[in-house]
């Protein structure tokens, strides 16, 4: 499951605009800095195959899997963008390394 995510994100980094058609209400871009703001339901939705596999499962799998790692060879990692205090209602970001303190900048300002 965690490689069409995987294959989602490097289709949004290589080229954000062939991805549009994907987006909605719980998956969607912020400017300035064009990153990719989502909930896990949002990307379950777009990524996850609900009639193959359980929102639980899928959320389970994206968690254990080392999709980080995997996006840190494209020189991007997910992070905390919104935090809602629960899991599946907080946003999370998929944004370049080098602006990994932005965001933490903008959550504690």
């Amino acid at each position: 499951m965690t490689a069409s995510v995987r294959q989602f994100f490097y289709r949004y980094i290589d080229n954000p605009s062939s991805v549009q058609g994907c987006l909605g209400s719980e998956l969607r871009t912020v400017e300035p800095e064009g990153w990719l703001v989502f909930t896990l339901s949002g990307l379950y939705q777009t990524c996850g195959a609900p009639e193959h596999t359980s929102y639980e499962s899928f959320r389970h799998s994206l968690y254990a899997s080392q999709l980080n790692e995997a996006l840190a060879e494209k020189g991007c990692r997910v992070d905390l963008y919104q935090s809602t205090g629960k899991i599946d209602t907080s946003w999370y970001v998929l944004k370049p390394i080098s602006q990994e303190n932005a965001v933490k900048d903008r959550l504690s300002g």
